[in-house]
């Protein structure tokens, strides 16, 4: 049987494949050679969000909390659970709550936009996200300032605003071919400097 840090070790690796099954069997084993150890324990809970089985979430990030009521990613996991039961108001209440434990950790704050979002606050959620594409651009957070504008553009969509939308959209795509495609185009940048070079612009737009 393996040990604790082995029995992890493979979790993430099955994860990583996308052996879901497998991986959450490794960090029950891990867990039995160390119950209650908070890390292995979001790992756990993550997994199960890709199951699909969210109550089975709810109650691991529950158990942490208990433990641990300031634990930031304990917060964030739940807050993504109760945003996907449609239960918003809980999701703001945690995610708020994380911010407020660990205010630089931007994915916390990429969160709330999109519970804003969902829940149909549109006009807090596009301030929200612009805020969190000018923190990502700032820290060179490329992937988070992506994840940020898609969710602009799905707000615009629900608003009946295609043409912004579809303009916003082929920009980001242009940015995210430099960032993505990674090496350098003929005569361009790398694709890291294409899409910060891209981000001020792309700023300007969102908020004239």
């Amino acid at each position: 049987m393996a040990g604790f840090e082995e029995a992890v070790r493979l979790g993430q690796q099955a994860d990583a494949q996308g052996k879901m099954d497998e991986a959450l069997a490794h960090f029950d084993q891990a867990l039995r050679h160390r119950p209650g150890d908070a890390q292995t324990s979001m790992f756990r809970v993550a997994v199960l969000l890709k199951l699909g089985r969210k109550e089975e979430g709810l109650a691991q990030c529950n158990q942490i909390l208990m433990r641990e009521p300031g634990n930031g990613p304990a917060l964030w996991a739940r807050a993504t659970v109760f945003r996907e039961l449609e239960r918003y108001d809980d999701a703001l209440a945690d995610i708020d709550e994380a911010i407020r434990v660990q205010d630089a950790v931007l994915v916390y704050r990429l969160e709330r936009g999109q519970i804003l979002a969902v829940r149909g606050d549109h006009a807090d959620a596009e301030h929200q996200l612009t805020d969190v594409m000018k923190r990502a651009l700032a820290a060179g957070e490329k992937v988070l300032m992506l994840q940020a504008c898609q969710t602009i553009i799905s707000i615009y969509r629900v608003h009946g605003l295609h043409d912004k939308a579809d303009s916003l959209e082929a920009k980001m795509a242009e940015a995210a071919r430099h960032f993505m495609g990674g090496g350098r185009k003929k005569g361009g940048c790398g694709s890291a400097a294409a899409l910060l070079a891209f981000a001020p612009f792309l700023l300007t737009w969102l908020c004239r």
